[in-house]
């Protein structure tokens, strides 16, 4: 690991998934009052969905998907950039009866 401060270039090269995530949940949000009326429902028949739900389900599964997982990355990389990564690993290392915690945390 590199000692001193990091340039912006440096943590915007290490955040860039966390600002896209940002980025595409805002794209979304911005789909949805522009394309499907301010997410208003349009529920449809009982047998097949309306059509702005399709729209929606359709919207939210690409970019919620995708968002979903730069978000999960950008998090990562901010853990491993301010060291809590490291210092929650520690932690759990420090439990003295982790198979008991792992073993019941089902219960």
């Amino acid at each position: 690991m590199q000692e001193g401060p990091l340039s912006l270039e440096e943590r915007l090269e290490r955040l860039w998934p966390l600002l896209a995530g940002a980025a595409l949940l805002g794209l979304h949000y911005v789909m949805g009052h522009v394309f499907l009326g301010g997410f208003a429902l349009d529920l449809g028949s009982v047998l097949l969905p309306g059509v702005l739900q399709n729209y929606f389900l359709s919207i939210w599964t690409f970019l919620g998907l995708a968002s979903s997982g730069f978000l999960a990355a950008g998090l990562l990389r901010a853990l491993e950039l301010t060291g809590g990564a490291a210092r929650w690993t520690g932690r759990w290392e420090e439990i003295p009866e982790r198979p008991f915690l792992v073993a019941s945390w089902d219960s």
